[in-house]
């Protein structure tokens, strides 16, 4: 990094962790008195402040924790963004931060969680604007990140804030000339700061910003406001903004504990992580039992049948979909926890991406097959970028590519009912089968009819003694399956063998090519472009 940049990333760091008080409550000073920022004869003009720097350090170190309230505005993704408001909380020990983003109306919309040492380094985040994805996590420097912010989370607190800004300030220093003025009398509000105004006034190579700001609290003595300005394209215009920190309300030394760097605290807005699917029957539920016909009537599990292919000419009708898939499947005599997946599906040609979101399967782990394309293979990586191999191509049966009994490749509806369609039409060669009906079921809040598929004895061509397929009313699509053992003694309880259900399906929501592209900046593949 240049030593231009570098000196930059320390006042980026800079507005992301300094807090300040503009509470009724004022709390007593945090670091020392700046003292005169003006430079004595002799010195450079960033001498007074790496002073006050490399003074602020022993101080900064014992301080526990605190919270405030952060307004900012950002120049990210070509544009420069209107003011945000967050409440910003940072433990120093663990290394601990909590962003939470409000709207207007002070309503949550984006909250972020990291904690040094827990979730395997990784960002615990969720927005209103991607809430359909959940919690999820991410590097934090991931691009799906960086594409909505300038700066990583992991880059706040004050230790490490003073100890870059005194390298950068000594860098910069090494450099030639810098204007710096000091305005002793400054206003943030109410607020009587100290300004150091640092800036060039030629561009020359390497030194590409204009101007800082920095507002110093003349009673916390902490920097409260920090402001950053960019050349202008044409010579003789005014700097562009390109960031821009407040900090309100500051709290310090608050006893900050483990739930309030937890994305199950209440009092946050985190979708649940993992939440089974809530499956109930109406008291009322309407029950019609059929048992086989002699072989050459109808069989009982043709209406099944064409309840399927029903199921798949609906599904046909739309382009793509996106689901909440969960699984849960007994593998070697042991019954799995459920398994949550988020899913993205296009039809043609048939596209997968997956999303794994745990227990079992690595949070963060992302799939990629597309038919047709890498000669049949998955593109896979674990999230872990610590791995000796963070992404492989595999065969959909290598061990990487299963998804427990089954490969990722299989996943999705069309696939589920396409699986059962073909075993219940080798089922339709033996007359062994009690099929019922069940209207007035419930997946979570959704209606849907019950089809209970019975083997009242155990057959080799049997696979299960019990199957129930689930289609869901409104869409008219099959979106859950169960099947179960024969019971291990006579009058006992049928084992389940495989759970699956698709939630929170969403039809033709215009995927394309990106959504199944490893350099999406919202996947955290690595490849060139995303190192």
């Amino acid at each position: 990094m240049s030593q231009p940049i570098r000196w930059l990333m320390v006042f980026l760091i800079l507005a992301l962790a300094a807090p300040t008080a503009w509470g009724a409550e004022t709390p007593p000073p945090i670091g020392p008195p700046p003292g005169d920022l003006h430079p004595k004869p002799g010195e450079h003009s960033l001498d007074p402040l790496i002073r006050w720097g490399k003074a602020s350090l022993p101080k900064l170190r014992a301080l526990r924790d605190y919270e405030c309230r952060m307004i900012r505005r950002e120049f990210v993704g070509g544009r420069l963004r209107p003011h945000e408001q967050f409440t910003l909380k940072v433990r120093h020990e663990p290394l601990s931060f909590y962003t939470g983003k409000l709207n207007r109306a002070g309503k949550l919309v984006e909250e972020a969680i990291y904690v040094e040492g827990q979730n395997d380094g990784m960002v615990m985040a969720h927005t209103d604007r991607y809430r359909f994805m959940g919690t999820m996590s991410l590097y934090p420097d991931s691009r799906r990140i960086m594409r909505d912010n300038r700066h990583p989370i992991t880059s706040a607190g004050l230790v490490s804030l003073v100890e870059q800004l005194i390298s950068g300030a000594e860098a910069d220093m090494r450099l030639g000339a810098c204007d710096v003025k000091v305005y002793d009398d400054a206003k943030i509000e109410s607020r009587t700061c100290i300004a150091l105004v640092a800036s060039h006034q030629e561009q020359e190579e390497g030194q590409w910003f204009k101007e800082v700001r920095v507002f110093i609290d003349r009673e916390l003595n902490v920097p409260v406001r920090y402001e950053l300005y960019g050349w202008p394209n044409t010579p003789g215009d005014k700097p562009v903004p390109l960031e821009e920190y407040t900090f309100l309300d500051l709290r310090v030394n608050q006893g900050l504990a483990d739930r309030d760097f937890d994305v199950a605290n209440s009092a946050y807005a985190f979708p649940p992580l993992f939440e089974a699917p809530s499956v109930s029957f109406a008291s009322d539920a309407s029950q019609t039992g059929r048992r086989f016909a002699p072989i050459d009537d109808a069989h009982p599990l043709r209406p099944v049948l064409e309840m399927l292919e029903r199921s798949t000419e609906r599904l046909a009708q739309a382009d793509d979909y996106t689901a909440l898939y969960t699984k849960r499947e007994r593998i070697d005599g042991r019954l799995a926890d459920h398994e949550y997946m988020m899913l993205k599906v296009r039809q043609v040609p048939f596209s997968l991406y997956v999303n794994c979101l745990g227990p079992t399967l690595p949070r963060g782990q992302e799939v990629i097959f597309v038919e047709g394309r890498n000669a049949g293979q998955l593109l896979v990586h674990r999230g872990d970028r610590s791995a000796a191999q963070p992404q492989l191509l595999v065969p959909p049966t290598a061990p990487a590519a299963m998804a427990g009994g089954r490969s990722f490749a299989e996943l999705g509806l069309r696939r589920l009912a396409d699986s059962m369609s073909t075993l219940l039409m080798h089922e339709t060669k033996f007359a062994e089968c009690d099929v019922y009906y069940m209207a007035g079921a419930r997946i979570d809040n959704r209606r849907a009819t019950c089809v209970v598929i019975s083997h009242p004895r155990p057959r080799r061509s049997f696979r299960y003694h019990q199957m129930r397929l689930y289609f869901d009313d409104d869409l008219g699509l099959c979106t859950r399956l169960e099947t179960f053992a024969w019971p291990a003694k006579v009058g006992g309880a049928p084992a389940l063998q495989e759970e699956h259900t698709f939630r929170q399906i969403r039809l033709d929501t215009g995927t394309s090519e990106d959504d199944f592209d490893p350099r999406n900046p919202d996947y955290g593949f690595l490849t060139a472009a995303n190192p």
